[in-house]
């Protein structure tokens, strides 16, 4: 059972953090204030409240109350290590009121978002990039969970453009956005977190192939499994076929045609397959492509049934859509 805050607690909060901000005040009037001792005073009173999840969130206000020492003290590291103590706290604290169903404003999300981003432009400022990626990934999932999806497509984003060294992690981050942009039914959003994959493995193929790719129109797909050998990039590669497929017949006909990915889904109405999926997976979704574009919902559904057990749960969403869509 999560402790609360008391009166009493909240009152003993208010008694230290004020005599801690009293002490600094005072301090401030001589030449050289210990602004560093304060600082190790609000982390001490951070780790008691800690204790109590009730308290949570007056940790929160004292590790930011200490980032704000570190400023002082220009030490940029120190400060986002605060922040992001600040912000899980905070962020821990909105997690249990809304589990307890307490109603209100998202006061304390509010806070641990603020938080967040402060550290994520620090730790750029520093040249620690993957440690602001790591930040914007988790902030994406405690957005996404809290309903906040536009805002957590964006970090993930910003994750995947964060990790230029790091592929696979950048990888992650694009799925990441992807599934969120298919929460917003935003299919060109999702189309665009596809293209930053094909980007990064393009690039893993020929570091000069990634921004072509991403600019000229093309079977993009085919052209790089013909190059990649079998493993992960291929694999990846493969679930971004199906996606794209899935996300182009989704798209109005004015938009469909003029995307870079189009080729892709144009491929599907030929009856050569491509040699890197299986051949149950490209008839029956040939299938489906085939049936989206002589809006034939019976044979939509059939089709449906028979992709249901080789899609992954975002493409069955996806799949879900299209009867809806091609009523319209």
């Amino acid at each position: 059972k999560m402790a609360t805050s008391t009166p009493k607690t909240h009152a003993q909060y208010l008694t230290s953090y004020n005599a801690i901000t009293a002490k600094l005040k005072k301090r401030f009037m001589r030449r050289a204030p210990n602004v560093g001792a304060a600082g190790e005073q609000y982390m001490s009173l951070a780790k008691s409240l800690e204790r109590n999840r009730g308290t949570l969130a007056y940790a929160g206000f004292c590790c930011r109350a200490a980032a704000r020492c570190e400023q002082a003290l220009e030490n940029p590291t120190a400060e986002a290590d605060k922040l992001v103590q600040a912000g899980q706290h905070f962020m821990q604290a909105e997690f249990d009121k809304q589990e307890a169903e307490f109603g209100g404003f998202e006061v304390n999300l509010i806070e641990a978002v603020d938080c967040y981003k402060l550290a994520i432009e620090l730790y750029i400022q520093v040249q620690r990039l993957s440690f602001a990626a790591t930040l914007c990934n988790e902030l994406g999932n405690a957005l996404l969970h809290f309903g906040h999806i536009e805002e957590a497509a964006r970090q993930f984003r910003r994750a995947a453009t964060l990790l230029p060294d790091s592929p696979l992690p950048a990888v992650h981050a694009h799925e990441n956005e992807f599934r969120a942009q298919v929460k917003l039914k935003n299919f060109e959003g999702g189309l665009n977190a596809i293209l930053g994959i094909i980007v990064i493995i393009a690039n893993i193929v020929n570091p000069k192939e990634g921004k072509r790719r991403e600019r000229e129109v093309g079977d993009h797909f085919h052209d790089l499994n013909a190059v990649l050998a079998q493993g992960a990039n291929r694999d990846i590669l493969l679930e971004c076929e199906v996606s794209t497929v899935l996300l182009l017949l989704l798209l109005p006909k004015s938009l469909q045609s003029k995307h870079v990915l189009y080729p892709t889904l144009a491929r599907y109405r030929l009856l050569n397959k491509s040699s890197y999926l299986s051949e149950e997976l490209f008839f029956a979704l040939r299938s489906l492509v085939l049936a989206s574009e002589a809006r034939d919902l019976d044979a939509v559904r059939d089709a449906q049934t028979e992709l249901w057990f080789q899609l992954q749960p975002e493409q069955n969403e996806l799949v879900d859509m299209l009867p809806t869509h091609l009523s319209l």
